[in-house]
C-alpha cells in the first residue's frame, strides 16, 4: 500500500533547509559547506528510482520528498525522456524472467559476443523480482505472463492468456496490485465450440481523467456473442462494459483476412492503445478517454505487396512507432505517428545486413549506439557488436524507464 503524501516540493525544500540550518549552527566549530536544498532535489531527481526508494529511510524529509506527487511526476518525466532502456519479459526453464537493459552500458561490453550475465556483473543490466507470482504454484500450472502495456514505469500484465487475472506492477519499487475480475465470465473466455474468438488486451494512461486504464476486447467472428469491450479504471477499481454497435462493424467488416493470434504487436502512447494486424499491416487504436475504436493508416502504400514489407509497432521515445523493413532495399525505417494530423514521418533509416528480419525493438545505448533486438534472443548494433541473451524465448521487449509512480487506487 502507498501512504498518501500531500507535501509539495517548495515546503519540503524549506524543511530541508531549516533542518540543515539547525545542524550547521549546532556547533560553529564543526561547520562545513552544504549544498542548497534545491541542488539536492535536482540531483535526487536524476537518480534511478531504485536508489531513491532506498533513500526514503534516511530521514523524514527525504521520505516526504520521495513520496511527493510533484517530485514523483518530475522524476518520471526526466526518466522517460533521458533514462529509458528496455524491459525484457522472457521465459526461462523454471519461471518467467524480467530483465532491464539500461540506456548506458560499458562501452567495451558490446563487441565479441558479450553475455547479459557479464553486463549484470558490471552494473549494465539487472533482473527485477516478480513478487506477484508468489503462491502461483497452487494453481498447478506454470505461470505464463502476457504483456498488456507499460506507461511511466508501470507495467500491466495478465497471468492467463485470456485476460482474467490482471496485475499492475512497478518493477523499480516492487509494488503491485491485482485488478478485480472482468465482467465477461471466465467460462466464456476459453472457447466457443462453433467459432473461436479473439482477445485483445491493452493498458495506458488517460491524461484527461488522470486515470490508468486497461481494456479487453473480445469478439467472435461468426455469430456468438459479437463484440464485447470492457474498460478497467485502476483508480476506481471497477470494470465498465462499453456499448457501441460500431465495434462489430469495425472489427469484422472493415478489414480482410484473419487476425493474427494470439498476441498481435501492441504499443501504448498518447492516451491510446494500438494493436497491429500483421496480416493486413493495419493498426487498430482504442482511445482511452473517448473509449472509441478506429483504424489508422500505415506509413507505406496500402497496395505494397505483403512479401515486400515487414513491419511491427513499438514505442520510440514515448511515441507510437512503426518499424518498416523493405525487403528489396534491405532498409529498416523507424516511423513516428503524429496524433495531431494522423500522419507518419520517418525518423531514421538503417541499412540491414543478412536475411530480412524485423526487430522486436530498437534500443538506444550510450546516447548514440542503436541495438536491434530480434526474437531469436540476440541483439546486434550497427557496427556488428553482438549481445547474447540467455533466454529460451522473449515474450515481449518494450521501452521502459524506472520511476517512483505509485500503483493507483491503493
Amino acid at each position: 500500500m502507498n501512504r498518501k503524501r500531500t507535501a509539495n516540493p517548495p515546503d519540503l525544500l524549506s524543511s530541508m533547509e531549516e533542518s540543515k540550518g539547525e545542524q550547521t549552527t549546532a556547533t560553529d566549530a564543526q561547520k562545513s559547506p552544504t549544498l542548497p536544498a534545491s541542488v539536492i532535489v535536482n540531483v535526487l531527481s536524476k537518480l534511478p528510482a531504485r536508489s531513491l526508494f532506498r533513500f526514503r529511510l534516511l530521514s523524514r524529509n527525504y521520505l516526504n520528498l520521495i513520496h511527493s506527487p510533484d517530485f514523483i511526476a518530475a522524476h518520471a518525466r526526466d526518466s522517460c525522456l533521458n533514462r529509458a532502456g528496455l524491459l525484457l519479459l522472457a521465459e526461462s526453464l523454471s519461471c518467467p524472467v524480467a530483465s532491464f537493459l539500461p540506456p548506458a552500458i560499458p562501452d567495451n561490453s558490446c563487441g565479441g559476443g558479450t553475455s547479459i550475465e557479464q553486463l549484470k556483473n558490471t552494473g549494465g543490466a539487472s533482473d527485477f523480482p516478480l513478487p506477484f507470482l508468489k503462491g502461483y504454484g497452487q494453481f498447478g500450472v506454470r505461470p505464463s505472463l502476457r504483456f498488456a502495456g507499460s506507461f511511466t514505469g508501470l507495467v500491466c500484465l495478465i497471468l492467463h492468456r485470456w485476460g482474467e487475472y490482471w496485475v499492475l506492477w512497478n518493477p523499480a519499487t516492487s509494488q503491485f496490485s491485482f485488478a478485480p475480475p472482468p465482467i465477461l465470465p471466465q467460462d466464456d473466455c476459453f472457447c466457443n465450440r462453433e467459432s473461436p474468438h479473439r482477445v485483445l488486451v491493452g493498458f495506458g494512461y488517460d491524461s484527461e481523467a488522470s486515470d490508468y486504464k486497461s481494456v479487453r476486447v473480445c469478439w467472435w467472428q461468426d455469430g456468438g456473442s459479437g463484440v464485447q469491450v470492457e474498460v478497467l479504471s485502476w483508480v476506481k477499481r471497477s470494470w465498465t462494459q462499453i456499448q457501441d454497435r460500431s465495434f462489430q462493424t469495425i472489427l469484422t467488416l472493415n478489414r480482410k483476412g484473419t487476425w493474427s493470434f494470439p498476441d498481435p504487436p501492441l504499443a501504448t502512447s498518447n492516451g491510446g492503445v494500438y494493436w497491429m494486424d500483421t496480416i493486413t499491416g493495419m493498426v487498430l487504436c482504442f482511445k482511452l478517454h473517448d473509449e472509441k475504436l478506429e483504424w489508422i493508416s500505415t506509413p507505406y502504400p496500402a497496395d505494397s505487396p505483403k512479401w515486400s514489407v515487414l513491419s511491427t509497432i513499438s514505442v520510440w521515445k514515448g511515441s507510437l512507432a512503426m518499424f518498416v523493413l523493405t525487403v528489396q532495399d534491405s532498409l529498416l525505417s523507424v516511423c513516428l505517428f503524429d496524433e495531431g494530423d494522423s500522419s507518419w514521418s520517418t525518423l531514421l533509416t538503417i541499412p540491414m545486413l543478412g536475411s530480412p528480419c524485423i526487430p522486436e525493438a530498437i534500443w538506444r545505448v550510450n546516447g548514440c549506439n542503436l541495438f536491434l533486438l530480434y526474437i531469436n534472443c540476440v541483439t546486434c548494433d550497427s557496427e556488428g557488436g553482438i549481445l547474447k541473451l540467455p533466454f529460451e524465448e522473449i515474450s515481449r521487449a518494450f521501452e521502459f524507464a524506472e520511476t517512483l509512480v505509485p500503483i493507483p487506487g491503493c
